[in-house]
Formats: structure tokens, sequence, C-alpha cells
């Protein structure tokens, strides 16, 4: 996916050194044609915008102002700029966000990500910490979650849900940089799963075929 991080950044020292008077020059023209879009899409969805910007010179500072506020953030990638659009189109408010509010809206929650939240994450951990192989997980990101945060621990309840929460929002960042993850298969952790139940079944099994060999002999024997 193209960033805007390599549109935008070679503005940077433009937008430290410029002077208030020049705003015209604080960013380049692909950058610019970035924010005008944002802005028609905010001025769109925010029709008291005008309260914000009476005139040119307020709103080419704003443009500016916007341009550092998503770099210093890292609101680089058109994705999650995406997301803090879609955030102001759903926000009731129809005046024109502050770069504080709108990069907040830019930060994706767990939901955004096709994840459950942090709450429904670590209910799920801790109801199938005990058949974690057997289980549905809702997204493997869970399963990672709660293998990095510790199923002794989990099903024992010495953690507390904010330990969870670290955890998960450390993976959350890594599904978003474009990380996967999988439930490992129930067959590899077979012996894990039956604390061993396995080999003695087997055991077990060769046994009781044994006998019912020589039942058998002997019965043939009878005849």
């Amino acid at each position: 996916m193209k960033t805007a991080n390599a549109l935008i950044n070679p503005a940077v020292n433009n937008i430290r050194t410029a002077q208030p008077e020049k705003p015209a020059t604080l960013i380049n023209q692909e950058a610019r044609e970035i924010i005008n879009d944002l802005f028609k899409s905010l001025q769109a969805a925010k029709p008291g915008w005008r309260a914000s910007f009476p005139d040119d010179e307020s709103l080419r500072l704003a443009k500016a102002t916007f341009v550092k506020g998503l770099i210093e953030s890292g609101i680089t990638d058109r994705s999650l700029i995406a997301i803090g659009m879609r955030k102001a189109r759903s926000n009731p408010s129809q005046f024109f966000p502050s770069i504080g509010e709108f990069i907040a809206w830019c930060k994706p929650s767990p939901e955004d990500l096709g994840l459950p939240s942090a709450q429904a994450a670590w209910r799920e951990c801790c109801d199938n910490c005990h058949r974690k192989f057997a289980h549905r997980w809702s997204h493997p990101a869970v399963f990672e979650a709660g293998k990095r945060t510790g199923w002794f621990e989990i099903r024992h309840g010495s953690l507390k849900p904010k330990h969870f929460e670290v955890i998960y929002q450390k993976v959350m960042d890594e599904v978003l940089a474009g990380a996967t993850f999988e439930v490992p298969k129930r067959d590899a952790n077979l012996l894990e799963c039956t604390r061993g139940r396995k080999t003695r079944t087997e055991q077990a099994k060769a046994r009781g075929n044994s006998v019912l060999n020589e039942l058998q002999k002997a019965l043939r024997a009878l005849k």
C-alpha cells in the first residue's frame, strides 16, 4: 500500500523553518494534494467548518499544521487517514476537528482491524485458556496475545486485565504493520493438551490387543 510518508516527509524541514507569513511554501505539491483531499472530505462532513477558517490565510495555515501533526504522530498511511475520516463522518459535531482530535480518530481500534475489543479478547482467553487448541478463536491475534500473556497465568488468575491489554495493543500494532498469526494445529500439540494421555492410551491399546489375541487363541483351542 502506498503511504503518504514518502509524499509528505520531504516537507518536514520546510514546515520547521517556514515563516508564518508564507504559508504557501510550507508543503510541497504532492503533500498539498493529499491534505487538500482530506480537507475537502472534512469540509463536506462538517458543514460548520467556516467557523474555524474565516479566510484563506487561516485555512492554509491549518493545512500546514495538519501535515506537521500527522507526520509527528506517525499517521502517514492512507489507510489510517481513511479510518480517521470514517470516524469524522460518524461524529455528530458539525464543526471542524482540531488536529489532535483528528489524530485520535486515525488511531485504529481493534474493531477497525477486524479484531474483538480488548475486553472481549481478554474474556475469550480466560474462558478458553484450558482448551486453547480446541477453541475456534475469533482472530489468531487473540490467541497470540493469550500466548504472550501466558496461558498458565491466565488460567490461575494471577494477572489483571490491564496486563493483557498492553500485550494485546502490541499485537494489534503488529497486525496493523502487516503481521499475520496462526493458531497451531491441535494435532501438533496433542501431547500437551492431553498431558501425555496419548502415550498411555496407545500403550493400553497395545496391551488390550495382546490380551484379546490370547483370548481368541484360548477359544480356538476349546473348539
